[in-house]
């Protein structure tokens, strides 16, 4: 399930990310956690913007625009060396 999301121009593509996690939760529907393991030196806007883009996506139905979740519980862990 491995995924690579590159730079979209010098910003990072959290919805191109969003949509790759809707794709992975459609093989996995019953679950409700990502974890995330940031490399060093990852800025703290860029994982964020990284769980938000993992918890939930807009979605819009007849005339409204309505939340839909995907992991909704983010675990942010390490790497032990």
């Amino acid at each position: 399930m491995a995924r690579q999301i590159p730079l979209h121009g010098p910003a990072h593509d959290f919805a191109k990310l969003t949509r790759e996690l809707r794709d992975i939760k459609q093989h996995y529907p019953k679950s409700d956690t990502v974890i995330l393991t940031p490399e060093t030196g990852v800025k703290y806007e860029v994982l964020v913007h990284t769980m938000d883009a993992a918890r939930e996506y807009e979605a819009k139905q007849g005339n409204t625009m309505r939340s839909i979740g995907l992991f909704p519980t983010v675990v942010v862990s390490t790497v032990v060396k």
